[in-house]
Parts: C-alpha cells; sequence; structure tokens
C-alpha cells in the first residue's frame, strides 16, 4: 500500500504531507494506491551505511503518475538499473519502499 497527499487545488503530490502547498493550497486530500507502480529515475548504492544497516543498501528515486519519492530500494543493490520497474509502498513507521517487480 502507497500513500501520498494531493494540493486539492493544483493536484500536485507529496509525501510525507505538507503544511503549505507551493500554490498557497493547505487543502490536501489522501491518496491510497494499493498496486503503486514505477521506475527507477536515479539512484545511489551506500557503502557504509547508518547502524542498523547492511551494506550496501541502495537508495533510489522513483517516478509514479509525474511524482519522485526517495526511497530504500528493497531488491540486490548490484542489479539496481535506472527505468527498472518497480512497485512503492509506504511501511508503517512512514518510510517509503521501492521494491523490484519480477519479470
Amino acid at each position: 500500500m502507497f500513500k501520498y497527499y494531493v494540493c486539492e487545488k493544483c493536484g500536485k503530490g507529496y509525501y510525507p504531507k505538507k503544511v503549505r502547498c507551493r500554490c498557497g493550497s493547505t487543502s490536501f486530500k489522501e491518496v491510497i494506491d494499493e498496486n503503486a507502480e514505477g521506475k527507477i529515475y536515479t539512484y545511489t548504492i551506500i557503502y557504509v551505511p547508518p547502524k542498523g544497516f547492511t551494506p550496501p543498501i541502495a537508495v533510489a528515486i522513483a517516478e509514479y503518475n509525474g511524482m519522485r519519492f526517495l526511497g530504500k530500494y528493497n531488491g540486490d543493490p548490484g542489479k539496481i538499473k535506472i527505468g527498472e520497474k518497480v512497485r512503492l509502498d509506504t511501511s508503517e513507521d512512514g518510510s517509503i519502499l521501492i521494491s523490484p517487480i519480477e519479470s
């Protein structure tokens, strides 16, 4: 399940929810997509990650419905590719998880 917010005035999407949109509106609608599929826009591999993570890890920006979201890539960091099809999910702690879609 992927959750994000859309400005009710201009339609721009955000995650996390903003206090005020760039257009000045403060009204947002929560959107939940059970099957959010996008593609990798760019990524980086981190070989010395923060405590609690086993290296290497990949952090990616994924494009979804014309928006870009930053999250941890849940596949093999050695196999990530720009343009790769991925699924976006929101974890219980609010972070975005980006997972490869098996062909």
